[in-house]
This record gives structure tokens, sequence and C-alpha cells, in this order.
């Protein structure tokens, strides 16, 4: 059993994510792991902080305190954009933007 112990790692560790806007503090020492082979899903009434919760994994969101790593890098960090993709949940582009503009934006 020690082999498959040790193949399970973190892929995703959120510590004590806060995120505030203004007075309302809509995370609230959040945390979870996501470990290698697992199936994650976050589940909650509008409102919960789903989306934001997500946004400040994928580093788009900056939040308050706490930590969050994939696979051992910042979100923001180029190691886990090359290892990672997203598909947000509505997307639009400006009219004026190019093709190539489009794709790195993406």
């Amino acid at each position: 059993m020690k082999e498959v112990d040790e193949l399970k790692s973190a892929l995703l560790q959120v510590k004590n994510i806060v995120k505030i806007y203004g007075d309302n503090t809509v995370l609230k020492g959040v945390s979870f792991t996501v470990e290698n082979g697992e199936i994650f899903a976050l589940l909650g009434v509008n409102g919960a902080g789903k989306t934001t919760i997500l946004s400040c994994i994928e580093g788009i969101l900056k939040y308050d305190s706490g930590e969050i790593s994939i696979m051992g890098h910042f979100p923001s960090s180029r190691e886990v954009r090359k290892n990672i993709g997203v598909q947000l949940e509505s997307t639009s582009l400006n009219n004026n933007i190019t093709v190539l503009e489009a794709l790195k934006l993406f």
C-alpha cells in the first residue's frame, strides 16, 4: 500500500481563503484538498461563493487571505497556466480584437 500512498499527491490545495467585497465577506476561510485521481465538485445555492472560489483558483480573481496551490505552484504561475485550461461560464469578446489577441487572452 505504500506505493499507492506515494502516488497520491494533492493536485489542488485551498487553505483558509477569504474574499471580501466592500463590507461583504463572500468567502470565509474556505479550505479543501483535491488529490490525484479524485473527482471533485462544488455545490451550493446561488450566492454561496462557488464562482468566486473558482475564480480565485483559476488566478482570475485575487483573494484577501489564505493560500492556493495547484500542483505545488501559485495559480498565476507559468507552470500552472501551461497545464490547466479554463472555460468560463459566459464569455464575450470585444469586437475590435483579433483572433490572435483572443487566443492570447484565453
